[in-house]
């Protein structure tokens, strides 16, 4: 599994990989039993299918905004999925090559990536306990006729951080990691500096270079954030 650590701006890293494409649907198990649980991993995978394809419609400009509002949040899975897959498939990494600016050193790389893991591992822990109390409170508005869109939405979110707690705490005591310098990450800070323009056309070659067909719209999302 390669894993990229982007200089997003300074002291500012972002992790990110990009699994093959029908990769994005965790697909173990996690010895989990049948009953509620194996109910919400389904709704999950359900909810992460439609929520990849209303996120490649967008893309493509091919999808308005919709009034419905199970739709308007399937728009913002959507965004979460780039940020929280790869947490999600290091649930079952061994090995990860770590690909880094050629500025730092792998040990410096390593260091931000574990560090920005354990952030995410108290982030995801505490996200965990705040929705799956949320999805409790919407579990009464099953008795009104229709898709319970609350409870749908939570269980996305509370399943979508178990497995992210699970993904973060491997890749801080069990994936070995093999650091790789590249001088394509280097070159993210001048292109994040040109014109829109310009910079699409640097982020887009950047891209190619590592091959990820989808990280000049992740670091144009993240960096508006960031700035």
């Amino acid at each position: 599994m390669d894993v990229f650590l982007v200089p997003i701006s300074p002291g500012r890293d972002q992790l990110y990989c990009e699994p093959p494409a029908g990769a994005a649907v965790p697909a173990g198990t996690d010895g989990r039993p049948p009953g509620w649980w194996a109910r919400q991993m389904r709704r999950f995978r359900q909810a992460m299918a439609e929520a990849e394809d209303a996120g490649h419609r967008r893309a493509s400009g091919g999808d308005e905004p919709s009034p419905r509002l199970w739709e308007r949040l399937l728009g913002k899975i959507a965004e979460s999925v780039a940020e929280l897959r790869l947490l999600w498939h290091l649930r079952e990494a061994t090995d990860c090559r770590l690909v880094h600016a050629d500025r730092i050193t792998s040990a410096q790389a390593l260091a931000t990536t574990k560090a920005e893991m354990r952030r995410d591992l108290g982030k995801h822990r505490r996200w965990l306990l705040i929705d799956a109390l949320l999805l409790a409170v919407s579990a009464p508005l099953t008795l009104i006729p229709g898709p319970n869109v609350p409870a749908l939405y939570f269980s996305f979110r509370v399943v979508g951080h178990f497995l992210s707690m699970r993904g973060a705490r491997r890749g801080l005591d069990h994936v070995v990691w093999h650091g790789e310098p590249t001088p394509h990450l280097t070159a993210l800070g001048a292109a994040l500096g040109l014109e829109p323009e310009a910079r699409a056309d640097a982020l887009a070659a950047i891209g190619r270079s590592l091959g990820l067909a989808r990280f000049a719209s992740f670091v144009e999302r993240v960096s508006v954030r960031a700035g």
